[in-house]
């Protein structure tokens, strides 16, 4: 048994396709997804509830969730169905410095109807593509962040 994530690292606005293969025919599964915040202190989680179609597969594009954290068939719904799971306090001293840019680790895990894991798969959403380069910008009284592509072709915007 296996998850297939297409494409494995993207950006947070494009579309994922989440499947799994391997299952028996009308096997009932529990897809959940997890994402800790960049500062671990708030964890969340999503599920959906599936049966496995008659070549033992499930395909979050083609097939709906019968119960979990959203209903119906919806390819994104693992992600905006997203919700606290716990928060824990802890001392947030230390930070990646990325801030809000971030990139989004989520995991998934595939159990049984008897809340056994059967499968995981990790995978990366960003929020800036890796041909985007962020630079802060604090001068004289100016707060701003430059987002350029790395190339360094950049366009110009007047306003008038």
């Amino acid at each position: 048994m296996r998850i297939i994530v297409e494409p494995i690292q993207s950006l947070i606005d494009e579309p994922v396709r989440i499947k799994v293969l391997g299952l028996q025919a009308g096997q009932f599964v529990i897809i959940q997804a997890r994402r800790t915040s960049q500062n671990k202190g708030i964890h969340f989680s999503s599920r959906g509830e599936y049966i496995a179609n008659e070549n033992g597969e499930v395909d979050l594009a083609l097939h709906p969730s019968i119960g979990g954290t959203y209903q119906g068939i919806d390819p994104m719904g693992l992600f905006w169905s997203l919700q606290i799971e716990k928060v824990v306090r802890q001392d947030n001293s230390e930070s990646s410095g990325q801030g809000a840019n971030c990139p989004h680790e989520i995991a998934l895990e595939v159990r049984n109807a008897d809340n056994e894991v059967l499968c995981t798969k990790n995978f990366k959403r960003l929020w800036l593509s890796e041909d985007v380069v962020r630079a802060p910008i604090r001068e004289n009284g100016l707060v701003a962040t430059l987002f350029s592509p790395k190339d360094g072709i950049h366009v110009l915007a007047s306003f008038f």
